[in-house]
């Protein structure tokens, strides 16, 4: 699945690619049952993006951490465009909360590619 996620930015352009452009991409990317897996800093309630495969958080963990990806602040319209806001509130700022928040990032292609 890395690969996959590396050839769906480099051909949307090497940037601003939004999580539902992956999961509407890349078959597997989406956990269609329940219990989809989050990605983000769980430990502040700071989500990136809902209802994944395992093997996608696995998958971007490992580029994030390597580098070739990285994700950039981006504003919500992006992903209204996209066709899919998550339906929970918009963090403000990088804190923790009592309660879960969506932080809008898009994904780019890093310095260390392969």
């Amino acid at each position: 699945m890395k690969q996959q996620i590396l050839d769906v930015i480099r051909s949307l352009g090497g940037s601003g690619v939004s999580f539902v452009e992956l999961q509407n991409r890349i078959d597997g990317f989406r956990n269609d049952g329940e219990g989809g897996w989050v990605y983000g800093d769980t430990q502040k309630n700071l989500l990136f993006w809902f209802n994944m495969s395992e093997g996608a958080v696995e998958a971007l963990e490992e580029l994030i951490r390597t580098k070739q990806v990285l994700l950039e602040p981006t504003n919500p319209l992006v992903y209204m465009i996209d066709g899919a806001i998550p339906n929970v509130p918009i963090a403000k700022q990088d804190r923790a909360y009592r309660s879960e928040r969506w932080v809008p990032v898009t994904l780019k292609l890093g310095d260390t590619q392969p």
